[in-house]
């Protein structure tokens, strides 16, 4: 099959921003500058990425999160909503991070992470 992008019109995209095939950006996403966001990746409604940050292939944000500047998210990695993540942080492949958690530590491969600060859970 061919996968289209859906980009809502209040979208707001800075410079060099480059995104995948598929992906789906609701209404009011932001994405600042020099942003890459990877092939079928779907970013919710009222999400934003700093600049110099970047997500991996079918990764899920969900509403009002906020990824600042130099963040790096793996490949199918999901943040529920309102999830943070402070600069330079880094969330591994096929991670998950849990309902309004704080991310100031990085999160490895394949682990689930909760709370402010968000920590691995079991």
């Amino acid at each position: 099959g061919k996968f289209e992008s859906l980009i809502h019109p209040t979208a707001k995209i800075g410079r060099n921003v480059r995104f995948g095939k598929g992906v789906v950006l609701c209404p009011n996403t932001i994405f600042t500058c020099d942003v890459s966001i990877g092939d079928y990746v779907i970013v919710n409604c009222m999400s934003d990425f700093g600049h110099d940050s970047s997500a991996g292939d079918f990764t899920t944000i969900s509403s009002h999160c906020d990824i600042t500047g130099f963040c790096r998210i793996g490949e199918g990695a999901f943040f529920a909503s309102r999830v943070s993540m402070r600069p330079n942080a880094k969330v591994g492949n096929w991670a998950s991070v849990g309902i309004g958690s704080c991310v100031i530590m990085n999160v490895k491969d394949g682990a689930s992470a909760f709370g402010n600060p968000a920590v691995p859970i079991k």
